[in-house]
């Protein structure tokens, strides 16, 4: 996002190029694109630093899935040396992760020029090799009282979820930008992130359009951009002029794309972040965004009293035979918690203790590798990468995916009914099994069922099946059953 807070200003070096920068309060990174050698210079309250691009290296992925990606790869990490008055670090810029601090500078990788040439999605025209994200260590990434997007949530109930650069897993090359997170339809009340004027609302037509978009534009020129909610879910106060507050209820979780509720595999609630401080209110003519996922966080953590985040990572890629490294070292704690261990529960049946797992796949297939992170004071999350290994011999297309949903998310308790979707997708005959983890017979589901569980836990659902070529088909995903009130 172009915004400065207070107090902070730029000065760039030769070649450097730095976004303009509007006077505007508020908390908002700003974006410096940069090739190797060039700097930028940031005043801080602790005094002014200058920063130095020393270089940057993108790794990708396999991808044989995507039929109009000749290289077949996908770039899913790049590594930006800098430097900082002498202070030098790696910032790592990839799904799910958070800035870092180096010598009173809090950092970010947005993208870099590999993400930018993809076709659909990430930024576009990018002259310089890597965009950063900068902002005074000392204010928090964003306005700290952001109010998260979704009323009655849990992190990670369902396995749908994207955010900044990560590739969307379905038929096309396509860079994620802002956050998705996956929710049965009609069920969750989406609210305002913060207060502002509604800009853009379908209401304005009296019909669905595209995906519905709710604009809301901040005092300050920030734009928050929600889609997917359903026409009729919306409520009918959101309409083009109205004055909104902070949390103020905007809608239900939806399913709409297309101008229709189609959204059968991948349901879900996708919040944008943009820059209207030009006066535009056009969607489709806003400045570029900032990375939305760090304020997320903490909106939640503010929400909602979980202790902690553990983070698998998201989707990753493989080839038969090829080695992957998982890394949960973007499992985050709340201020005040701390993370005392890490355990990767695998596929194959092994453990690992620590933040980090190296394995191979022999086998081409959908898998998903459990993560286990507990806190000093003996608080627990879990998480699950979801890997797709590809046969490179075969057609691209010819491997099973999807998604598994629950809801509610939050209040369930023991005897509570809760909904299941299967939103697993074999291209086989075979059946899907789901396992709800509680030592309950697996039984067989086609697109939804109920189960009510009879204990206080956290358990471990799973789909189960059989791909095109009979490859394996696994999708985890948690579900926390909270103690009977007295």
């Amino acid at each position: 996002m172009n915004f400065s807070p207070p107090g902070q200003s730029f000065v760039c070096a030769a070649f450097c190029l730095l976004m303009p920068q509007p006077a505007l309060a508020g908390y908002w990174p700003a974006l410096a694109d940069l090739n190797p050698g060039e700097t930028c210079e940031i005043s801080t309250t602790a005094g002014p630093r200058r920063l130095t691009l020393i270089g940057v290296q993108e790794m990708t992925e396999p991808d044989y899935f995507i039929q109009n990606n000749p290289s077949h790869a996908v770039v899913v990490r790049a590594d930006a040396e800098i430097e900082v008055d002498g202070v030098r670090a790696t910032v790592t810029g990839r799904p799910f992760q958070l800035p870092i601090v180096v010598n009173g500078v809090r950092v970010a990788v947005q993208t870099t020029r590999g993400w930018s040439e993809a076709e659909v999605g990430s930024v576009k025209n990018m002259g310089k090799a890597v965009r950063l994200e900068l902002l005074d260590a000392s204010l928090s990434w964003g306005p700290p009282d952001l109010v998260f997007h979704i009323d009655d949530y849990r992190w990670r109930s369902s396995t749908y979820n994207n955010t900044w650069s990560a590739l969307v897993p379905f038929n096309k090359l396509y860079y994620h930008r802002g956050e998705d997170f996956g929710a049965i339809p009609d069920r969750l009340p989406v609210v305002a992130l913060f207060a502002g004027r509604i800009a853009v609302s379908p209401l304005a037509d009296g019909r669905p359009s595209g995906s519905n978009h709710v604009l809301i534009v901040s005092p300050d020129g920030a734009a928050a951009s929600y889609g997917h909610m359903n026409y009729d879910r919306i409520d009918p106060a959101i309409v083009v002029g109205a004055e909104v507050k902070a949390g103020q209820r905007l809608g239900l979780t939806g399913s709409t794309w297309g101008g229709k509720n189609q959204q059968h595999f991948d349901p879900h609630v996708h919040l944008g972040l943009e820059d209207a401080t030009d006066g535009k209110r056009d969607r489709n003519n806003l400045r570029p965004s900032a990375n939305l996922y760090p304020m997320i966080v903490d909106a939640y953590f503010r929400k909602y009293p979980d202790p902690l985040i553990a983070v698998a990572g998201g989707y990753r890629f493989a080839s038969a035979g090829g080695v992957l490294e998982l890394d949960a070292t973007r499992s985050v704690a709340r201020p005040g918690e701390e993370i005392a261990s890490c355990q990767w529960l695998l596929h194959d049946g092994s453990r690992v203790d620590g933040p980090l797992a190296t394995l191979t796949y022999p086998l081409p297939g959908l898998y998903s590798e459990e993560l286990v992170v507990r806190t000093k004071s003996g608080a627990e999350s879990r998480d699950f990468a979801q890997v797709r290994v590809y046969d490179p011999l075969r057609k691209t297309g010819e491997l099973g995916f999807g998604w598994f949903y629950h809801t509610p998310v939050r209040g369930i308790r023991p005897g509570t009914p809760v909904l299941f979707w299967s939103r697993l997708e074999t291209q086989n005959t075979a059946p899907v099994y789901i396992d709800f983890g509680d030592g309950t017979p697996p039984q067989i589901i086609r697109e939804e069922t109920t189960h009510a569980y009879s204990h206080a836990g956290r358990y471990t659902a799973s789909l189960r099946s059989l791909g095109w070529a009979d490859e394996p088909l696994t999708v985890k995903m948690n579900v926390v059953v909270e103690a009977a009130i007295p």
